[in-house]
């Protein structure tokens, strides 16, 4: 944000505004922003200004480099007030209710919609850029896999598919894959199996097919929401596929796999560039409108909708590449190593309801970072408590360290 736009002021002269009516009245510190400050917009209440004092004062620097203006922008831009008056105030009285200094820093510059927050890092400790893990993590991960399916199939979401992700339109991609895993896990013995692992042969099948024939049409470039669902209907074949032991669906799913792992790059590509597109203007009208996107306005709603699209983003990113990385260590020994990407693995944050409820979460002072990385995630065995840790991160742990690793931490934390 430009510091010229953060301190823009009339053309005629240059003033000091007073706190709007309705802080005044509260006693609580007002950000003074024109036309109606932060806490007003929060709270949807009227926000009146009273005469204001011209006083005439030097002109602006015209450096954005200058160490004085640098220090008030850094104020406006988190929603602090002007950070030169009141250093000794309490967070409490500069931020917004409900929000302290840490969330109205997060609200106002989310990492996750930033260009940096999408980086892969792809280095990797192995000479060869291999990996092997125990057959317990792997085994583990594989059933929790099956379990957050399940999950998916009867509450809507699981800890890779958000709740608020797409609402009452389940896009067809996924509602063929819904079908295909409802039908694979209903008991009814080895006939019903056999016509739920068909449908996902064939329905993977025609979802690679369609987007081929949409890309020789030269057709717009997809959205990044149709990335994700496509990603993750291919997921739910791939479990299906790669880990029953059925031959022919075995061949399929391994015939697909490529496909995975290039739709999972390219729906990170796609979220890098809508984040990009947002900071510049010409390019913002890029990205559909809609409920869920990777942009905010910096109010509290749409700021946990962009990040319930990007954490899901980043967690089917995550899961498409150790699946299939899974299958590979258990059939040859080692994989490639995907790369490590950040994620919030926070407990509380994923399965808030609301996004005041989010906003809770994102405060609440525990031993687990706000973000956390696939690379050295093994820390939070020796810095992390276990309520602090959430299911995705725990699952990950149980990848990469093996159960018993995760069942001694566990027991340990007692």
């Amino acid at each position: 944000m430009s510091i010229h736009v953060v301190r823009k002021i009339s053309e005629d002269a240059q003033f000091k505004r007073p706190a709007c009516v309705a802080c005044s009245k509260a006693k609580r510190r007002c950000t003074k922003q024109a036309p109606a400050c932060h806490r007003c917009r929060t709270k949807r209440i009227r926000c009146d200004y009273p005469s204001s004092r011209v006083l005439l004062s030097p002109p602006l620097a015209t450096s954005s480099t200058s160490e004085d203006t640098a220090q008030v922008d850094l104020g406006a831009v988190f929603g602090l007030g002007d950070a030169t008056e009141d250093s000794d105030a309490t967070a409490d009285q500069i931020a917004p209710d409900g929000v302290d200094r840490i969330g109205a820093k997060f609200l106002e510059s989310p990492w996750f919609l930033s260009a940096s927050g999408w980086e892969i890092d792809k280095s990797c400790s192995n000479a060869d850029n291999s990996i092997a893990y125990m057959d317990s993590g792997l085994d583990f991960f594989v059933d929790q896999l099956r379990l957050w399916l399940d999950q998916w199939t009867t509450d809507n979401h699981c800890p890779f598919i958000h709740a608020r992700l797409y609402g009452d339109e389940l896009p067809c991609p996924l509602q063929n894959a819904y079908a295909a895993w409802l039908t694979y896990r209903s008991p009814g013995g080895i006939k019903k199996r056999r016509i739920a692992l068909q449908m996902g042969i064939d329905w993977s099948r025609n979802i690679v097919e369609e987007q081929s024939i949409y890309d020789g049409l030269g057709k717009e470039s997809i959205k990044t929401l149709h990335h994700l669902c496509r990603t993750q209907a291919l997921i739910v074949f791939q479990l299906m596929g790669l880990f029953d032991g059925d031959i022919r669906a075995r061949a399929q799913a391994e015939d697909t796999s490529r496909t995975v792992l290039k739709w999972a790059e390219a729906l990170i590509q796609s979220a890098l560039e809508d984040v990009t597109a947002q900071h510049h203007p010409g390019r913002s009208d890029q990205i559909v409108p809609g409920p869920m996107a990777l942009r905010s306005d910096g109010s509290l709603d749409s700021t946990w909708k962009a990040w319930a699209l990007s954490e899901s983003i980043r967690r089917t990113w995550i899961v498409a590449n150790l699946l299939e990385a899974a299958f590979l260590i258990q059939k040859q020994g080692f994989a490639i190593c995907p790369g490590s990407i950040g994620f919030t693995g926070k407990s509380g944050m994923w399965n808030a309801s609301s996004p005041h409820g989010w906003l809770k979460s994102v405060q609440a002072k525990t031993t687990t970072n706000l973000v956390v990385f696939c690379r050295g995630l093994d820390k939070l065995l020796t810095n992390g408590k276990p309520p602090d840790v959430d299911e995705f991160s725990q699952a990950l742990l149980t990848y990469g360290c093996g159960r018993e690793a995760v069942v001694d931490w566990l027991a340990s934390q007692v």
